[in-house]
Protein backbone atom coordinates (compact mmCIF):
# COMPACT_ATOMS: atom_id res chain seq x y z
CA UNK A 1 0.00 0.00 0.00
CA UNK A 2 1.10 3.60 -0.76
CA UNK A 3 0.21 6.35 1.07
CA UNK A 4 0.67 10.27 -0.33
CA UNK A 5 1.50 12.69 2.13
CA UNK A 6 1.26 16.55 2.04
CA UNK A 7 4.39 18.20 3.15
CA UNK A 8 4.74 21.42 1.97
CA UNK A 9 7.86 21.80 4.62
CA UNK A 10 9.42 19.45 1.72
CA UNK A 11 9.68 22.39 -0.92
CA UNK A 12 13.14 23.33 -2.18
CA UNK A 13 11.89 25.34 -4.84
CA UNK A 14 10.51 25.31 -8.24
CA UNK A 15 12.52 25.28 -11.65
CA UNK A 16 10.12 26.98 -13.49
CA UNK A 17 11.56 30.85 -13.57
CA UNK A 18 12.04 31.25 -9.96
CA UNK A 19 8.07 31.06 -9.92
CA UNK A 20 6.58 29.43 -7.36
CA UNK A 21 3.75 26.23 -8.56
CA UNK A 22 1.86 26.72 -5.90
CA UNK A 23 1.58 24.19 -2.84
CA UNK A 24 -0.81 21.82 -4.39
CA UNK A 25 0.93 21.44 -7.38
CA UNK A 26 3.63 21.15 -6.73
CA UNK A 27 5.77 17.88 -6.83
CA UNK A 28 8.19 18.73 -3.96
CA UNK A 29 5.32 19.12 -1.58
CA UNK A 30 4.21 15.34 -1.76
CA UNK A 31 6.03 12.13 -0.63
CA UNK A 32 5.29 8.62 -0.85
CA UNK A 33 5.51 6.15 1.65
CA UNK A 34 5.11 2.47 1.23
CA UNK A 35 4.03 -0.29 3.52
CA UNK A 36 3.39 -3.89 3.82
CA UNK A 37 -0.05 -5.28 2.46
CA UNK A 38 0.52 -8.29 5.29
CA UNK A 39 2.03 -6.45 8.25
CA UNK A 40 1.82 -2.88 7.24
CA UNK A 41 5.67 -1.80 8.12
CA UNK A 42 6.93 0.76 6.72
CA UNK A 43 9.20 -0.43 3.29
CA UNK A 44 11.43 1.03 1.01
CA UNK A 45 9.07 -0.09 -1.65
CA UNK A 46 6.93 -3.38 -3.39
CA UNK A 47 4.23 -4.72 -1.56
CA UNK A 48 5.69 -6.91 1.06
CA UNK A 49 8.30 -6.71 3.44
CA UNK A 50 10.98 -9.16 3.25
CA UNK A 51 10.00 -11.11 6.52
CA UNK A 52 6.17 -11.21 4.94
CA UNK A 53 7.62 -12.33 1.83
CA UNK A 54 9.55 -14.98 3.01
CA UNK A 55 6.71 -16.48 4.75
CA UNK A 56 4.54 -16.45 1.44
CA UNK A 57 6.86 -18.43 0.50
CA UNK A 58 7.49 -20.96 2.98
CA UNK A 59 3.52 -21.15 2.95
CA UNK A 60 3.71 -21.90 -0.95
CA UNK A 61 5.84 -24.93 -0.34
Amino acid sequence: MTETIFDPGGCVGCDTDGRCMGKTNCKYCYSEIHYCDECGKEIDDGDLCERCEEMLEEEEK
